[in-house]
């Protein structure tokens, strides 16, 4: 990293924890979300001047997020499950009851396609009705090395052109 790029990244880091150490819960509840410091004041200010969002909006905005949560391209288990557990922390603060079943079968529908065989693996073998995502992160995150042979595969496949071309010679196309 650059001393240019490593003293803007040290004021911002600054900048964000004085505004943070600073600030009521209700404010920082609404602004935690944002990640540099001139977002985080644009909500201050929104804040201030009386555009906070209801709780109905909060609702809203946060059931619409569980609905479309997927896992992108390139993330391991763990970032997802991080991310998809925040998520949830965020519902539970604002009183939003998920039935356990459907909160499992988002965590395990979202996941990246090289997951499906451990995926339908674990629904063979727990409850979903019962078992929380936390045992199915404990349980998918053992097959994790397995997950990125199978990537590796794939990018591999993807990046050679010969094997691309082989590939779709093996399944010619039928019209």
């Amino acid at each position: 990293m650059s001393h240019e790029n490593k003293e803007h990244y040290q004021s911002e880091k600054e900048a964000i924890h004085l505004l943070l150490s600073g600030i009521g819960d209700e404010i920082y509840l609404t602004v935690d979300a944002y990640k540099t410091a001139p977002d985080m004041w644009i909500a201050i200010e929104r804040l201030k001047q009386g555009e906070s969002l209801n709780i109905q909006d909060v609702k809203t905005n946060l059931l619409w997020e569980f609905g479309r949560f997927t896992s992108h391209d390139g993330k391991t288990m763990k970032s997802y499950y991080s991310i998809f557990y925040k998520m949830m922390n965020e519902m539970i603060r604002n009183n939003l009851t998920v039935a356990t079943m459907q909160v499992n079968v988002q965590f395990l529908q979202q996941l990246q396609l090289e997951w499906s065989r451990f995926v339908t693996i674990v629904k063979k073998n727990h409850d979903l009705d019962t078992i929380s995502y936390h045992k199915l992160f404990d349980v998918l995150k053992q097959y994790q090395k397995k997950v990125n042979e199978i990537r590796a595969e794939r990018i591999a496949k993807n990046a050679n052109p010969l094997a691309l071309v082989a590939a779709a010679q093996q399944y010619p196309d039928p019209y």
